[in-house]
């Protein structure tokens, strides 16, 4: 089952660093006006790019009824995780899912189709960037697109990894699979193992 950790990605964003938005990727605005229909149309008719702002045709700042009309043929459900945030599986197949979070606050509740996406997470390699970098990739090759690694965090919370290319886009931030190396008692190291991959690849509004 996928994991979304909504704090993580928060932290991610905050800690490294990473701006939500890289001008280089025709980022929209909100709404679903011109920039919302510029940024759909910039993925073509490949359903499973990610850019700075959006997903597929998942897009930030999009609600959720919104994402659900323009994806009539996945499957939207409630889904939680470990912190008990309040998050949306979209399932286009089999390992074909993103995960959305739309600052929604009880688990529990129903989905708020009014709600405005404000994260975007996959765990699932179809989908993937302009350079071909997906949940799955080697960090050996995301290395020869991106450049050398920055930095490896390990997160306080649950010891989540994250990684950071000289050369990426600042927008996406890059889950590692728990393969980095630190030393005793430390959380930031650039040393990973040799078949480190990315885990996920997420995308936030968060200023």
């Amino acid at each position: 089952m996928l994991t979304f950790v909504r704090t993580g990605v928060v932290l991610a964003f905050c800690a490294l660093g990473l701006a939500p938005h890289d001008p280089s990727f025709g980022v929209a605005t909100g709404g679903t006006g011109a920039g919302q229909a510029a940024a759909l149309e910039g993925t073509g008719s490949d359903g499973h790019l990610i850019t700075a702002s959006a997903m597929g045709r998942a897009q930030l700042n999009m609600t959720l009824g919104e994402a659900r009309r323009v994806l009539p043929t996945a499957s939207f459900a409630r889904t939680s995780d470990g912190d008990g945030a309040a998050l949306v599986e979209v399932v286009y197949g089999k390992d074909d899912s993103l995960i959305l979070w739309a600052d929604e606050d009880d688990p529990a509740a129903p989905i708020d189709w009014s709600r405005k996406i404000v994260t975007i997470e996959t765990f699932s390699a179809a989908f993937h960037t302009r350079e071909g970098v997906h949940p799955g990739s080697f960090v050996r090759d995301v290395v020869t697109l991106f450049g050398p690694v920055l930095e490896i965090v390990k997160s306080e919370i649950e010891s989540r990894e994250y990684i950071t290319f000289a050369r990426q886009p600042q927008a996406l931030t890059f889950r590692l699979d728990y393969t980095g190396v630190f030393a005793s008692g430390a959380r930031r190291t650039t040393v990973f193992e040799p078949g480190a991959k990315i885990w996920s690849i997420a995308i936030s509004s968060l200023p």
